[in-house]
């Protein structure tokens, strides 16, 4: 899935096992070195930025084509 705002276009991380792994680890150093209010979110779903725009435009195209590579990988 990805998502596109006035911010720019992002991409899920997919298979994120590896990503989930590494991004808990680190979660779990933080709380260990500046306690629990250190973290005030879950941290969502991960993802990557694609680019940056300065207006919002139509992410159909790169929305479908990411879930049909998405689909392909699973496949």
């Amino acid at each position: 899935m990805s998502t596109t705002s006035l911010a720019g276009a992002v991409l899920d991380v997919w298979p994120d096992t590896q990503a989930v792994a590494l991004q808990q680890r680190v979660r779990t150093a933080i709380r260990a070195t500046r306690g629990d209010g250190a973290l005030l979110h879950d941290g969502g779903r991960l993802h990557m930025s694609l680019g940056y725009s300065y207006a919002a435009a139509n992410s159909d195209p790169l929305k479908e084509r990411a879930e049909r590579e998405r689909a392909a990988e699973a496949a």
